[in-house]
């Protein structure tokens, strides 16, 4: 697929070396800095163009989008047919997703008109303002646990330490003295870590309640 022409003149012809940026024998200095002068002004003006309410993202946008790259350069892998620069423009819109994500509000309604054994499976019955906040209790909570998920861009920032805590816990899937122990820390750390951000937890799933008139 092509990038329409009001985009696609933005970008320099590709060559091999710039193309495979991180891979092999291009895994060097200068093929970095190659990379940055031809492709750094062309994403910035993409994105202002695209999305101009968020101008002032654009230079953040690319400088994720680098940092992916050289982390797994295959990201850049394409399939016949598409360009290189249209794989960093698809690159650059991830980002500008994960940075906005403007159907947060659609994918919460989402959850409201799911049948609530599909959202929370096993999860006794309770009242029903209590099964509502704890669907949204479950989407802040999906939301802290994604990988991608960066502390305070969607919520107020947590304590780093205790934030990184938490999420081991959330993803060992233990009570906490045998996550304290597998984690090497204090039962008491790990409990100071995790209980004030369950307490959170519920607190944001209450204001979003309100919000989104849903109690």
């Amino acid at each position: 697929m092509n990038l329409p022409r009001v985009f696609a003149r933005l970008f320099r012809t590709t060559t091999p070396r710039t193309s495979h940026v991180g891979q092999g024998p291009y895994a060097n200095d200068e093929t970095w800095n190659r990379f940055f002068a031809k492709y750094r002004r062309s994403c910035i003006d993409f994105i202002r163009l695209k999305y101009p309410a968020w101008q002032s993202d654009a230079e953040d946008v690319f400088m994720r989008v680098a940092e992916r790259i050289s982390r797994d350069p295959l990201l850049t892998s394409r399939k016949p047919g598409d360009t290189f620069r249209t794989v960093l423009c698809n690159l650059c819109i991830r980002e500008i997703g994960r940075l906005h994500n403007p159907h947060r509000e659609r994918a919460i309604r989402r959850f409201r008109s799911q049948p609530l054994d599909v959202i929370l499976p096993g999860l006794r019955r309770k009242s029903p303002e209590a099964e509502r906040l704890a669907e949204l209790a479950a989407f802040i909570r999906n939301d802290l646990l994604d990988p991608d998920y960066v502390n305070g861009r969607f919520y107020e920032p947590l304590d780093e330490e205790k934030f990184g805590i938490w999420r081991q816990v959330q993803r060992l899937g233990t009570s906490v003295p045998k996550a304290a122990k597998t984690l090497g820390l204090g039962r008491w750390t790990v409990y100071r870590a995790v209980n004030p951000i369950n307490r959170w937890i519920g607190n944001e799933a209450r204001k979003l309640a309100v919000r989104l008139d849903y109690l």
